[in-house]
């Protein structure tokens, strides 16, 4: 994950958002072509050393991108001018839109938000991955053909200085054009009307086969990496997958969070993210995050603002505190990488959108249900991940959970299927237990707010204290009062040139 930025203004505009991408500190770097201009923030993953950087530019096309092309050794050897090996995926990623065009995006195994610049026609394409794993938001100005791109509403905000509510997100599994002739949108993938996968005889072994090809594909880096621990299935699940498909010289470093005001019980996290850690025995080491109610509650303020959720969602904000201590502490120790298991609990339908873990199987059986859970994992619980951990580390998140191919037959399952022996999340209990004692893949649901005791602490505050939407619409306000749409008043930058045809 990195941090990109753009706007077709002024550079100084655009300098004066850079410093609120807060996406990586590997390195920095602007590029202007006429009156557009493209910062970008670094963390690198891939291609450490590699003197070709972002934005990258040729063939009169400039391409901005944050986050991870998976399957980029086998996308390289199908162009017709592949970029030298030891270079970057998103080098990759540029080669292939230059040949195959921007809809080809669709077919890729990306976890990615980018922009690409025809600066011929002085046409912005924004595009991101089908769940929204990465971040884009964006502004556009229908008088003058103004826009401004960036990871962070923040940086676009500073930027621009446009109020809140102008702030638009690109939305997962699209392509946004932007010219001065107009605007427009396409979907290239929608989860809620994707056809239903084919069951077949064994939903168990099907579920296990596309898991582990996702972690096949995920597990590539060459920078230190890490899982978190929480005890619960998926996490169980995927530090299994890290540590059969991971290659590591050392052990697999677990984090697990925790209040140390908070007595451990039997229903905390840290109670069976130990049990799991004993099963894994000398493979990993265990590195648990005590941190006291104070700081986390000193740590509300910075926490919202990163997560910038304009809902003010309680218990996204809730989830959010603790990764921001898992954040510090996991960078601090030279790890980039992380892994944890988002995307199951959505697939599944193993909670209730009404912030309750309680749910029946009436209500987890209902496909669209289930599909609308995991459209709206951009709204809040991936932020959690995408932004404050990225703003708090830098430290970039991976779930082989997120994988597509994953996703599409999870939600295609009947309630029978999901929830055999009335287990909430029966199928990857089946698909694991081979593995895996059922003991631990079975744990009961509980809370991640709950389990972890940032509940009990922030049961100390006031509710009124609490508003969130408001605390974060202040601090974009705070940015900058001029209206974007003040940009009409300055020179105008549409070119004397009909569109194209």
């Amino acid at each position: 994950m990195c941090g990109i930025l753009g706007a077709n203004t002024k550079a100084y505009e655009v300098r004066a958002g850079l410093r609120h991408l807060k996406r990586g500190g590997d390195e920095t770097r602007l590029k202007t072509l006429g009156k557009a201009s493209f910062a970008f923030q670094r963390h690198a993953v891939v291609g450490a050393g590699c003197e070709l950087t972002q934005p990258y530019y040729s063939g009169g096309q400039l391409t901005l991108a944050n986050g991870e092309l998976f399957d980029f050794e086998q996308v390289r050897a199908e162009l017709a001018n592949p970029p030298a090996p030891g270079g970057t995926d998103i080098e990759v990623l540029h080669q292939f839109i230059l040949e195959k065009g921007i809809p080809e995006i669709s077919r890729l195994n990306m976890m990615i938000a980018g922009a690409v610049y025809k600066e011929a026609e002085q046409q912005l394409y924004l595009f991101r991955d089908w769940v929204g794993e990465e971040p884009l938001h964006y502004v556009y100005n229908e008088v003058d053909g103004s826009w401004c791109f960036g990871s962070t509403i923040a940086a676009v905000a500073a930027s621009t200085r446009e109020r809140l509510g102008r702030i638009r997100e690109v939305t997962p599994g699209t392509i946004v054009k932007l010219s001065p002739w107009g605007e427009s949108e396409t979907t290239y993938f929608d989860i809620a009307t994707a056809p239903p996968e084919v069951i077949g005889d064994d939903p168990a072994a099907e579920v296990r086969a596309r898991l582990e090809a996702s972690a096949r594909a995920r597990t590539w880096t060459k920078v230190p990496v890490a899982a978190l621990v929480s005890g619960g299935t998926d996490s169980l699940i995927t530090i299994y997958l890290l540590l059969k498909y991971g290659k590591f010289d050392a052990p697999l470093p677990l984090y697990t969070f925790h209040c140390d005001a908070i007595r451990e019980t039997e229903s905390s996290d840290l109670f069976h993210a130990r049990r799991v850690v004993r099963f894994f025995g000398s493979k990993v080491e265990h590195r648990i995050i005590n941190v006291p109610a104070a700081a986390i509650l000193e740590s509300i303020p910075s926490v919202v603002n990163a997560l910038e959720d304009k809902r003010g969602r309680d218990f996204n904000v809730f989830t959010a505190l603790y990764n921001r201590f898992l954040a510090e502490a996991i960078a601090s120790d030279g790890i980039k990488v992380v892994y944890e298991g988002e995307g199951a609990d959505e697939a599944l339908g193993t909670y209730s959108t009404w912030r309750s873990w309680q749910i029946t199987d009436s209500e987890s059986g209902d496909p669209a249900f289930r599909r609308k859970m995991v459209g709206n994992l951009h709204k809040g619980v991936l932020p959690r991940t995408s932004k404050v951990m990225m703003n708090f580390g830098p430290l970039e998140c991976r779930s082989f959970f997120l994988d597509r191919e994953v996703q599409k037959y999870l939600v295609s399952l009947p309630v029978d299927r999901v929830r055999t022996g009335g287990r909430r999340k029966g199928v990857l209990v089946d698909a694991f237990s081979d593995v895996i004692p059922r003991e631990l893949l079975e744990r009961p649901k509980a809370r991640p707010q709950d389990a972890t005791g940032i509940t009990s602490i922030l049961e100390l505050v006031p509710s009124e204290q609490l508003d969130f939407e408001e605390m974060f619409a202040s601090y974009i306000s705070q940015l900058g009062a001029r209206s974007f749409l003040s940009w009409k008043n300055q020179p105008s930058i549409v070119p004397s040139m009909p569109p194209p045809a």
